[in-house]
């Protein structure tokens, strides 16, 4: 399947839609990233159908096929158009305007490029004429016929061992145009998947599907209306189609047993069969039936004889399809089991929220790594269900949780540490036998929370901070509290440290200012000493 698709990490985003969208269970979860299977793949591509986020986008042939048209027109390629005959379903047709109609289609591809032109129909008779004879299943879609051979054993030996249509169609046009490329046009996008899984690549080069032909002609300006000349010679069988037959789709494939047809059967993928295939680019299936009741009387009986071909060249071999799923121990899974804390698993809820339609597939699709146990959202949830009641349990913060009444139903360790009391004794008893119950009457009666509310509860003997929550939705009060206590100790201690420095300080103070009053009386009583002493000398000088 990776041949055809064209992943995108970035886009995807684990949503598991395709997860869920897939039949056989054929997506593996790596990293949040989802991937195919490729050995379990039917190739119904549901996977890329369901993809909303473009993770997943079906790879394109039309740029390449638009080199061979221009080779074609220089001359130096030949180019054939295999094209299935549903595409004229799609056009509004009815029995006026049928030859227009088919004439219009045929030379659009003619004028972009195609040398030849074939409409698939050999293949159809040939794989009818041996359903009847055989009374088997027939091949017409690969999608059923790879889901029957890899998922339901017991109906392989119904299966018409041939391949599908327009291989046959392919290989008989292969004969003559050696060194053709050969492209088909067709209303599955499955039959790109099936061209390069079995390798029939020597038969056909490339597939593209009606909307991709639509939007060639597009580009090439083809939307413009062709002459209303005919196309002579051209001639639309009838075994394209035959609604005589039964035709089951897939939910009946997988769901039912197909024992209960005791009858020929076309097994379609697709409701209601090719008519509402993946490759048609407008209008649906209801206005394809009624254009191909407009148009039935047109079309020829085919004249083919199963005789005139070699059918052993159109055999397929079921051995290249191969998956066998493997099996798993019991005591293996069981002693699993019994390592997850999950009831939801063991007992099968089966929720599908995973993708998977049963828990127990689910588990097999672990044990096989395609998934792990993340993947359950149940499982995931009980994990941090878990995981936050560790927390609740281990956080040093003082935790209860009181009822309106004031009564505990819950609390924490640490709040029973504090307490020192076994937790079945404090669960029912009142919060203010133990704790000051101040914030909790404020929260209840006033019906807001209190942040930041700090207490020093004499019944802890310890300095408390938190909040206080009032739930009215879960009936409860809900307090948070961190100790303090070693903090405001510390505060107590510090500031005794401040006062007594202060009370020093001041004696200090005190002492400095005496010490400072007798030195200023004594630096008084020598100036005066001094004016008298220098005052006599003056006298001496002057001969008193």
């Amino acid at each position: 399947m990776d041949s055809i698709i064209n992943y995108s990490n970035e886009n995807c985003i684990n949503c598991k839609k395709c997860l869920r969208a897939c039949p056989v269970d054929a997506i593996k979860v790596i990293d949040k990233k989802t991937y195919i299977i490729d050995e379990k793949c039917i190739g119904c591509l549901e996977c890329v159908k369901a993809c909303e986020f473009d993770a997943k986008v079906l790879k394109s042939d039309v740029g390449e096929i638009k080199e061979y048209l221009k080779l074609s027109k220089l001359g130096e390629e030949n180019v054939i158009a295999l094209l299935n005959p549903l595409i004229f379903l799609d056009k509004n047709i009815n029995e006026k305007n049928f030859d227009l109609i088919i004439s219009k289609v045929l030379k659009k591809l003619k004028f972009i490029g195609f040398d030849k032109i074939y409409i698939e129909n050999k293949g159809f008779f040939i794989l009818n004429k041996l359903k009847y004879k055989n009374s088997k299943i027939s091949s017409f879609c690969p999608i059923s016929n790879e889901y029957i051979i890899k998922y339901k054993e017991n109906q392989k030996k119904n299966l018409l061992n041939m391949d599908p249509p327009f291989i046959i169609d392919a290989k008989e046009i292969k004969k003559n145009n050696k060194d053709s490329k050969i492209v088909y046009i067709n209303h599955c996008d499955a039959s790109k998947w099936f061209v390069k899984k079995y390798n029939y690549t020597d038969y056909i080069d490339k597939v593209i599907s009606f909307y991709e032909l639509e939007e060639i002609f597009n580009d090439l300006n083809l939307n413009i209306n062709m002459d209303d000349s005919l196309v002579d010679g051209f001639k639309l069988s009838y075994d394209f189609y035959d609604d005589k037959d039964i035709v089951i789709y897939k939910e009946c494939i997988i769901k039912e047993n197909f024992d209960l047809f005791n009858k020929d059967i076309k097994a379609y993928w697709c409701e209601n069969g090719c008519l509402n295939g993946t490759g048609f680019f407008k209008e649906s299936y209801l206005n394809r039936k009624i254009n191909f009741l407009n148009i039935k009387e047109k079309l020829n009986k085919t004249d083919y004889k199963v005789e005139n071909y070699n059918l052993n060249d159109y055999e397929f071999d079921f051995s290249k399809i191969k998956y066998t799923e493997s099996e798993i121990d019991l005591e293996y899974k069981k002693s699993l089991l019994n390592k997850i804390d999950n009831n939801f698993i063991k007992n099968h809820i089966d929720c599908r929220a995973c993708g998977y339609e049963t828990c127990e597939s689910f588990f097999d699709a672990h044990i096989n790594n395609y998934i792990d146990l993340d993947s359950c959202l149940l499982n995931l949830y009980n994990n941090k269900k878990n995981l936050n009641n560790k927390i609740f349990d281990l956080t040093s913060n003082y935790i209860f949780i009181v009822s309106f009444d004031f009564k505990i139903i819950n609390l924490n360790q640490a709040a029973i540490n504090i307490i020192d009391k076994d937790k079945k004794d404090l669960i029912g008893e009142y919060i203010g036998h133990y704790i000051e119950m101040d914030d909790f009457i404020d929260v209840l009666y006033e019906k807001n929370q209190i942040i930041s509310s700090k207490l020093k509860s004499k019944k802890l003997n310890r300095y408390l901070v938190g909040d206080v929550f009032y739930l009215k939705k879960e009936g409860a009060i809900i307090a948070i509290y961190k100790d303090i206590s070693e903090l405001e100790n510390e505060r107590d201690i510090l500031l005794k440290m401040k006062e007594d420095t202060l009370q020093t300080s001041q004696t200090l103070i005190n002492k400095q200012m005496e010490i400072t009053k007798e030195i200023t009386s004594l630096l008084a009583e020598s100036t005066a000493e001094t004016k008298i002493i220098l005052s006599r000398l003056k006298d001496i000088g002057r001969g008193n």
